[in-house]
């Protein structure tokens, strides 16, 4: 009987170190219904919780009752989101996306708010429209790290649109 037993938690505990080790190596992680890995899902997150930060500090900036300090948490969340999508960039990538859609003088995520603050004047529904599709265009390059597939692409990017709180149009 204590052969019996024993033999009984030997079995057990090896199927919970199995168990446990498949759990931790062989964990799927999904977005928008997509696997992928670990890394990927981490990073995904990380980009989704700027975005959202960068998104709704824009669109509830106001140049009459906010000031500088805005425009540099503006900044600074840019630059954050910069450098979260930068990660598995090459530097061509770098400097033809991300750069131009996030910090370009006039029409970039950043420069619209910082105009907005410079001229004393609201942010314009062409310019938040212009913005909306910055950060669309930034959601792409995201999902297109992730995967090369077209369809789970578009998942992701409306997964991200719908959490960041993008206006679709």
């Amino acid at each position: 009987m204590k052969k019996i037993l024993f033999c009984l938690t030997l079995l057990t505990v090896s199927f919970g170190l199995v168990s446990c080790g498949q759990t931790k190596d062989g964990k799927e992680y999904s977005y928008a219904g997509v696997t992928i890995n670990k890394n990927d899902f981490n990073n995904i997150q990380e980009y989704e919780e700027e975005a959202r930060s960068l998104y709704t500090t824009i669109t509830t900036f106001n140049p009459a009752k906010d000031g500088n300090e805005v425009i540099n948490d503006i900044v600074e969340n840019g630059n954050k989101l910069k450098t979260t999508i930068n990660k598995d960039l090459n530097q061509k990538e770098k400097k033809e996306n991300v750069q131009s859609v996030l910090l370009y003088e006039n029409v970039s995520i950043i420069g619209i708010p910082k105009n907005a603050i410079k001229y004393s004047r609201e942010i314009t529904d062409t310019e938040m429209v212009l913005i909306n599709q910055n950060f669309k265009a930034l959601n792409d390059i995201e999902a297109n790290k992730i995967t090369t597939d077209k369809k789970s692409s578009e998942k992701i990017i409306n997964e991200l649109n719908d959490n960041i709180g993008i206006e679709v149009n």
